[in-house]
């Protein structure tokens, strides 16, 4: 649900009968419940004076907070009077159990470009409009054996663009991959079912660097990480490792060739899920990872639900082998996906990665829309 609108009086103040109960709802919101200054509207909105009550209870709001005066646009729930400085507080309105910044807000969508050179970019306009949302485009089809990443910038409240992006070896050029993106705002946020999601940014360079979550996970995570913007001549894509139910450690990695330099910080967003099942308010998740079996041959995961039209998201969790590596996906159908670590070419032409490696990934039953 997104918003409700109770006309329970004349809105002239007078008393209107009988009962509201507005109870186990997830509140969301998208572009049509925004205010012109892009501020999220109040979700439930209640004009006049109940007689017998307005019951709020066992609801989740994307708002941050419960709401301390009846009057304030823009909270989880407003009671609007013809006049408001004739009450002080509340009328027969009773609230009860609700959870606040909560309600996940977000979308997920398919792209299939083809990438003509290095300096084209695509832009993804979103469904709905965001404070300061997180982007993660990760992993790559395999529809092209040439060694790709997807590169981000210009993240904005309602688009983004991106890039199959290649390295300083290759020409630029791309045949069409399968990309699957997920946005989702900055936060702690919980699933309908209380799956608990951590959405966040920072800034990293070469060097490793410890990410401490503001979320209590109760067992390890499966993070994805990826730039948020480009800066710097020299691509990079992250690297993440140490996953643990406190935190991660993250950092950038150019090509091998260029792997004893160092690198620029760079903004870096990412995405902390709980594993198993999420069920979101129009759409469900399955989040998990492979044992550390990965390399850079095919590895077939079978997914424990099955999706007829799936998009699906992947990064590398550890950091056995220290050679530049991005995950790639093939095969995909709503049984599972074959993923591998590939390596790019720029030092030696073999791509051999030794060191298994666990993979952890997020597929959906939805293929676009707000989840």
């Amino acid at each position: 649900m997104h918003a409700l609108t109770e006309n329970i009086s004349d809105y002239e103040g007078n008393l209107a009968g009988g009962t509201i109960i507005i109870e186990r709802n997830t509140f969301q919101f998208n572009t049509h419940h925004r205010a012109v200054d892009g501020q999220a509207e109040e979700a439930v909105k209640i004009r006049g004076r109940p007689d017998d009550g307005v019951y709020i209870r066992n609801n989740r709001f994307y708002h941050l907070k419960e709401p301390e005066n009846p009057h304030v646009h823009g909270q989880a729930y407003q009671q609007r009077m013809p006049d408001p400085d004739a009450i002080d507080g509340w009328e027969n309105l009773f609230t009860s159990d609700n959870q606040f910044g909560t309600a996940v807000c977000g979308e997920i969508g398919v792209e299939t470009p083809a990438q003509a050179s290095r300096e084209q970019w695509h832009t993804v306009s979103l469904r709905s409009v965001y404070q300061d949302p997180v982007v993660m485009m990760k992993s790559a089809s395999y529809k092209d054996p040439e060694p790709c990443h997807i590169r981000l910038r210009n993240v904005e409240s309602d688009s983004f663009e991106f890039q199959i992006g290649k390295w300083l070896y290759q020409d630029g050029s791309h045949k069409p991959e399968f990309l699957s993106y997920l946005v989702l705002e900055t936060g702690t946020q919980r699933a309908n079912n209380g799956t608990l999601i951590e959405t966040g940014k920072t800034s990293v360079n070469h060097e490793f660097k410890s990410i401490s979550f503001e979320s209590d996970f109760d067992s390890q995570p499966v993070v994805l990480t990826q730039p948020q913007v480009v800066q710097g001549a020299h691509p990079a894509v992250t690297r993440n490792n140490n996953v643990t139910a406190d935190g991660f450690d993250v950092r950038l990695q150019e090509e091998q060739r260029l792997s004893d330099g160092g690198h620029r910080f760079e903004p870096v967003g990412y995405m902390a899920f709980e594993q198993g099942v999420i069920n979101l308010l129009s759409t469900r998740l399955e989040v998990g990872r492979t044992p550390t079996e990965v390399t850079d041959d095919w590895y077939r995961m079978n997914f424990k639900t099955t999706r007829d039209t799936p998009a699906f998201l992947a990064d590398i969790q550890t950091f056995n082998g220290t050679d530049t590596s991005y995950p790639r996906s093939n095969n995909l159908n709503k049984y599972g996906v074959d993923v591998k670590i590939d390596e790019e070419q720029s030092a030696d032409n073999e791509t051999v990665h030794k060191y298994s490696e666990s993979v952890g990934y997020i597929v959906s039953e939805k293929k676009n829309g707000l989840i």
